[in-house]
């Protein structure tokens, strides 16, 4: 087993090292930029997790107004559809009344209603 306090006495030194090493400019300036670094880093990270989840959400809506775009384009071509029906059916009462409510000779039309 290794000795308790020769570890203690070899962290103590290290750390003595260190702080002997922080004092010097060189190694105080490079500690600095390795800090800085570190933070930019991890805001980058945090924005793009911010990033990824906004698209998460764009794309979600998007894909929600692209199902309701669907929905009412079948909408209008069942409205243009009825449309069409009741212009046929004007057209026809029309004629109906011009013709006293008879229906035309040789019109074997079926209604179904």
């Amino acid at each position: 087993m290794t000795d308790p306090n020769g570890l203690r006495t070899a962290a103590r030194n290290w750390l003595l090292a260190a702080r002997e090493e922080l004092r010097r400019p060189l190694s105080r300036a490079l500690a600095i930029a390795a800090a800085l670094g570190w933070i930019i880093v991890v805001s980058l990270a945090w924005s793009a997790a911010a990033q990824r989840a906004e698209l998460a959400r764009t794309e979600a809506a998007r894909s929600e107004l692209a199902g309701e775009l669907e929905r009412q384009r079948r909408a209008s071509g069942q409205l243009a559809d009825l449309q069409a029906k009741i212009t046929t059916a004007e057209g026809e009462l029309a004629r109906l009344n011009r013709s006293g409510g008879q229906p035309q000779k040789g019109s074997n039309r079926r209604r179904d209603r």
